[in-house]
């Protein structure tokens, strides 16, 4: 149930963050998955791009790892999928650029707590003004939270929090 690669999971958190989007009106929105497993060949990120580029609501899809991806499947996913996939250490930096939609799935319980504040605050300086982080972690078949936090000014407030199982 924690692996990052279950697209099972994910489907509900994906199709969480489309109900948001679209009750939001947003369109054309950046995306990043941060933590994407892209040693598994990155299937909530393909997942995503079937879910969040639908009615234009995603119009880039990025995924990021702390391991730098192959080159071959770096390219085919920028070929095939029009999605860039790149390696970054959030911990200690923010992204390189600012994205619209964050996704932080099952990555942070694996932290301290001194580096998931780190690594929270870094990501939330890699957002756009309203921008939204979406932090989710499974804990079993039946407990699958997810928080929306949005950006306002220099604060992170909650938007939404649900289990979506």
């Amino acid at each position: 149930f924690n692996t990052t690669t279950d697209t099972l999971r994910l489907a509900p958190v994906l199709a969480w963050i489309r109900h948001l989007l679209m009750l939001m009106k947003r369109r054309g929105c950046s995306y990043v998955d941060v933590g994407c497993a892209m040693s598994e060949g990155a299937p909530g990120l393909l997942l995503a791009a079937k879910v969040l580029r639908f009615d234009g609501l995603c119009a880039e899809l990025h995924g990021t790892d702390v391991v730098w991806p192959d080159t071959a499947f770096a390219r085919d996913m920028l070929r095939t999928h029009r999605i860039l996939v790149y390696a970054s250490q959030p911990v200690l930096r923010p992204l390189p650029r600012s994205y619209d939609v964050i996704l932080l799935a099952n990555v942070i319980r694996h932290l301290t707590s001194d580096l998931q504040r780190k690594l929270l605050s870094n990501l939330a300086a890699s957002l756009t003004e309203d921008g939204m982080l979406f932090i989710n972690w499974r804990f079993d078949a039946r407990h699958n939270p997810c928080l929306c936090l949005k950006r306002k000014a220099n604060r992170m407030v909650l938007h939404a929090e649900g289990n979506l199982i």
